[in-house]
């Protein structure tokens, strides 16, 4: 089961936020450029240039974005939406490359001299414009990400937010070598790309982490077990495996229920799991859900009694209309009593077997022993994958076990009350 509904517009606006982000860059690199190079600032080139490096980053993003919004083929079953984990991978070496690049350029910026002259406003100018475009470049392309969970654009805003640090670096050298505080150029551009190598390394390996299948999502791992294993007739959740692809996460899981739930009624079982993660994760593009019969061999049952005791207690003739109930833990061989429960809606005069279904849902009931059971009640014991036995009134509840596990015990395939009879006023109780 996968979910392609709103993922092609998703990706779509991530690729326009991403050439506007390269728009947005482009004409900064180009001032920067510009100013430097008239105004001979060498810190402001070398942060056109960094700028430059950006832009390649952001149009390999779009790039990746817009092969991960292709449609599946026959050569490409999955879809290409690892192409953008691929373009991260791109993006971080670029700007590895930068920092190595800058790094070069301010250890030969040490040695240079400050020269006296009128104040370099138009460089001071052009750094805090790049300052302050860098910052809406960044929450353009963070925002998108954050709607997407896209790494090319996580690494894209990173870098923009470190542009604008650099930039803000670039102001105070350019104002500081003004002053005369000799080496501040080559300090502040090789300050500007430690930062830069650390970012491009932590990217990079981010990007190889989720190209080998690393498991980065341990977190949604547990809630999305929590989850399904909340779902009435699911016995245990295991196996829960998550891979990412570009935006999106592909999840695997097995669950296990009991060995007697049709093939069909486990198909539905596994469509009601698939549903719920798709419905409440959405960053999750696609389901598969195995289903295994469980090994534990012990079941749960509820049986309608007509007083409190032990096993000797005897079984009631109606399911809603019992005074009293059993829960049983139903081993292979022997049987013990989880718990009572008082039925405290005795005195409703309709629609009994909707509150109490209500009431002992919270069991994770298996299956139930009676002899009558009127449609609603049974309608919704049956849609939660939930047994029902024809077990005759009066007979003891140890007697009603032996027999289930004889084999005696036939399964109703339909209420034996319909809902208007199932109104009339109750029937004195049975001992």
């Amino acid at each position: 089961m996968s979910s392609d509904g709103s993922r092609a517009g998703e990706l779509r606006a991530g690729r326009r936020a991403a050439l506007a982000a390269a728009a947005v860059i482009l004409a900064l690199a180009a001032g920067k450029g510009a100013v430097g190079y008239l105004f001979s600032v060498p810190i402001l080139v070398a942060d056109a240039y960094h700028s430059l490096g950006d832009i390649v980053a952001v149009l390999a993003s779009a790039f990746g974005l817009w092969l991960a919004s292709r449609q599946k083929t026959a050569l490409f079953p999955y879809g290409l939406l690892r192409a953008e984990n691929l373009a991260a991978l791109l993006v971080s070496l670029l700007i590895l490359f930068a920092g190595i690049e800058m790094l070069r350029e301010g250890y030969l910026l040490l040695p240079a001299s400050p020269r006296p002259g009128p104040p370099p406003l138009p460089a001071l100018l052009a750094s805090a414009a790049s300052v302050l475009a860098s910052f809406f470049v960044s929450r353009l392309q963070r925002r998108a990400s954050l709607r997407l969970d896209s790494q090319s654009l996580k690494a894209n805003a990173n870098e923009a937010f470190l542009d604008m640090f650099s930039s803000a670096l670039a102001f105070a050298g350019i104002l500081l070598t003004w002053l005369g505080v000799p080496y501040v150029q080559g300090a502040v551009v090789m300050l500007i790309a430690a930062l830069i190598l650390r970012l491009g390394l932590v990217n990079v390996w981010g990007a190889v982490l989720v190209l080998v299948d690393a498991n980065l999502d341990p977190e949604l791992q547990g809630q999305i077990a929590e989850q399904v294993n909340a779902l009435y007739g699911v016995k245990g959740v295991s196996d829960v495996r998550i891979r990412r692809a570009g935006p999106f996460r592909m999840v695997e899981c097995t669950i296990t229920t009991k060995p007697s739930l049709p093939l069909y009624k486990a198909h539905e079982l596994a469509d009601r799991a698939e549903a719920i993660i798709l419905e409440r994760y959405r960053q999750v593009e696609s389901v598969h859900t195995h289903v295994e019969p469980s090994r534990e061999g012990t079941v749960t049952a509820i049986v309608p009694v007509a007083e409190l005791g032990s096993l000797d207690s005897k079984v009631f003739g109606h399911f809603a209309r019992a005074p009293f109930f059993v829960i049983l833990r139903i081993g292979p061989e022997e049987v013990e009593i989880e718990d009572f429960y008082l039925n405290e809606f005795l005195q409703e005069e309709a629609h009994v077997g909707l509150q109490v279904f209500k009431t002992i849902v919270r069991y994770r009931l298996d299956m139930v022993f009676t002899e009558r059971i009127g449609e609603i009640a049974f309608s919704l014991l049956k849609n939660s994958f939930v047994d029902v036995y024809s077990c005759p009134g009066g007979v003891s509840v140890r007697e009603a076990v032996r027999r289930y596990h004889a084999g005696l015990l036939p399964a109703l395939t339909s209420a034996t009350e319909t809902v208007e009879k199932a109104r009339s006023p109750r029937e004195p109780r049975e001992g």
